[in-house]
């Protein structure tokens, strides 16, 4: 939850600050911006205040997911908070990101691609549709077809730029460091394990599941989020007319 309220405000504030800042430098009446139309200013502002967000969060998602893949890989049942005090006994609060360098190379393209993606795919859908006043107009069944194409697209493009770092990631992170044999894992080490027994398609295993992950996690997200955000502002702009009508 803390991850989820950070990252969605700082995404609805950068999405907002960036977008304006491209529309002003459109209407001007310099050259070299004239290319700046309504599609690209949408996907470069999501696109870029998704990175931000996503960069924001990871000082609370990296310990979760030491911890959540720990609790998979286990074979005995451990409670997510017992694992968590035998990490920090072991390894102290380091221990709880491992693999952050990573993770952090992964969430700034993952989240610039996929908002991204989202973004230009749904203007784009919008734009090129006969059934534009039907969208307009509040059409449920088009609208969830909108979320779930531009979910899905934007899913297959963030996974495919960011599996590979994923994957040296999560093998980082498992990796048993606690058993003095056991030499000390590294970036170089992890890769040059994987690549030697699985090639260049070990870098992609688990693709198919995590699309689905992302699709499902981003379509619902997006969904709930832009459901909140404009009716949030139906209500505001219903009160404002009402105020307004009881003042004539």
């Amino acid at each position: 939850m803390p991850a989820r309220v950070t990252y969605i405000t700082v995404l609805e504030g950068a999405k907002e600050i960036i977008a304006k800042k491209l529309r002003k430098s459109g209407k001007s009446s310099d050259s070299r911006f004239s290319f700046l139309d309504d599609q690209f200013i949408t996907s470069i502002s999501n696109g870029v205040a998704g990175g931000l967000a996503a960069v924001t969060t990871q000082g609370f998602v990296v310990p979760m997911d030491i911890v959540s893949q720990r609790q998979m890989i286990t074979d005995t049942p451990s409670r997510a908070v017992d694992l968590f005090r035998d990490i920090t006994r072991k390894q102290g609060l380091l221990g709880l990101y491992k693999g952050f360098s990573l993770s952090l190379l992964s969430s700034i393209p993952g989240g610039t691609v996929w908002w991204g993606t989202y973004g230009g795919m749904k203007h784009w859908i919008y734009e090129s549709s006969s059934f534009r006043h039907e969208i307009r107009d509040e059409n449920i069944f088009m609208a969830c077809i909108i979320q779930i194409t531009s979910g899905i697209t934007a899913a297959i493009s963030s996974a495919s730029v960011t599996q590979p770092l994923d994957v040296l990631k999560v093998r980082l992170q498992v990796r048993d460091t606690t058993s003095p044999s056991a030499p000390k894992p590294s970036v170089y080490t992890v890769s040059k394990d994987l690549l030697s027994s699985h090639g260049i398609l070990g870098l992609y295993r688990g693709l198919f599941p995590r699309i689905v992950h992302i699709s499902l996690w981003g379509t619902i997200l997006s969904s709930a989020y832009e459901y909140l955000k404009y009716s949030t502002k139906a209500v505001d702009k219903q009160e404002f007319l009402c105020i307004e009508e009881e003042l004539r």
